[in-house]
């Protein structure tokens, strides 16, 4: 039950990200070809011309890092949750 979960954390955190990218390269392409190129071949270039045109891509910019933290969720959980409690020991 618990992989099913993650499962549908990180499925909604790529809809979340992918949603908010195109939104961002779109408000970038509009607002300058060069903005639009950068963030097209530098991604974490958006959430710079995010935080610098937010009054026009405030939306879009809260859509990606809502994207990056459910993406956190969803991959840190597994890992915590699946560790041995008790070290594995060599002799019977």
């Amino acid at each position: 039950m618990q992989l099913n979960l993650h499962l549908i954390l990180i499925c909604s955190a790529i809809f979340l990200l992918l949603t908010g990218w195109v939104w961002l390269l779109r408000n970038a392409f509009r607002t300058h070809v060069l903005w639009g190129f950068a963030g097209l071949f530098m991604p974490p270039t958006l959430i710079l011309f995010g935080l610098l045109h937010l009054r026009g891509s405030r939306t879009a910019l809260l859509t990606y890092v809502a994207g990056m933290i459910v993406l956190g969720f969803g991959l840190v959980r597994p890992i915590t949750v699946h560790l041995p409690t008790e070290p594995y020991s060599l002799s019977s």
